[in-house]
């Protein structure tokens, strides 16, 4: 099963953003073992990288060392922004639309029935840029009830409790992690037009949605982290089974 993993909070980018060496980005010396820590632990096929701050050969070479076979990106500016996309052969990756802010993909897999669409975002901190942001991103909406998602960093907040006078407080809240499976789950299509209502006012829909689609994930869809752990202690406990009837069977043998 395909993974899309997008930026959230205690997740990858915080890692790499802890780990960042004035402002390097993915150029930090510390970002591959950083990197390699979560592809271990995650197993990602599809990847996005958001602000990377690397262009050129420098990203061609940071690249090769991720481990993925294929990538599309959009160069940094002057050392700030960028978009990578890093995916394995499990998937095939289409991309539709190339944006200096944002990419279109269509993903495929026979590991899911039908194709979706993703649009990883990386949006401006200039209000007014944003708002140009928002409305390229509405023109690209699929008007055939097609699977689409955009993930990545919205530089806005979701919450007026994020901010105090002209400061933003805390860390920005970062949309969900987005699983393939959630496409192939019989009630996750009617789930989406019941709850996806989009508008101007991306920020509101968004957060909306995210809580939306947290409550049903852990109650319809079945929470992915519950479900390991409950899988890993019911192996541990064949495995101690295991272990102690074959320890019962040597001694009976001596």
């Amino acid at each position: 099963m395909a993974k899309l993993i997008g930026e959230q909070v205690e997740t990858f980018t915080d890692k790499v953003a802890a780990n960042d060496e004035g402002g390097k980005g993915c150029a930090s010396l510390k970002f591959i073992r950083v990197f390699r820590e979560y592809n271990r632990e995650h197993k990602p096929d599809l990847l996005s990288l958001i602000e990377t701050r690397v262009n050129g050969g420098k990203a061609d070479s940071v690249i090769a060392k991720l481990g993925f076979h294929r990538s599309h990106r959009v160069e940094a500016t002057r050392f700030s922004g960028g978009i990578w996309i890093c995916w394995k052969e499990s998937v095939c990756v289409n991309v539709l639309k190339n944006h200096s802010k944002f990419v279109l993909v269509k993903v495929t897999s026979t590991s899911f029935r039908q194709p979706f669409l993703v649009t990883f975002v990386y949006g401006s901190p200039n209000y007014s840029k944003r708002r140009l942001l928002w409305e390229a991103l509405h023109r690209t909406i699929p008007v055939d009830g097609s699977p689409w998602m955009a993930i990545g960093d919205f530089n806005t907040i979701f919450s007026p409790t994020e901010r105090r006078g002209g400061w933003t407080l805390g860390k920005r809240w970062h949309p969900f992690r987005f699983l393939a499976g959630w496409v192939e789950h019989l009630v996750f299509s009617d789930f989406v037009k019941e709850n996806l209502r989009v508008s101007a006012n991306m920020s509101t829909v968004h957060s909306k949605f995210t809580n939306q689609v947290k409550r049903w994930n852990k109650d319809v869809y079945g929470h992915i982290a519950t479900r390991k752990k409950l899988l890993t202690k019911n192996l541990h406990s064949i495995e101690i089974e295991q272990i102690e009837e074959t320890w019962h069977i040597l001694i009976k043998l001596r």
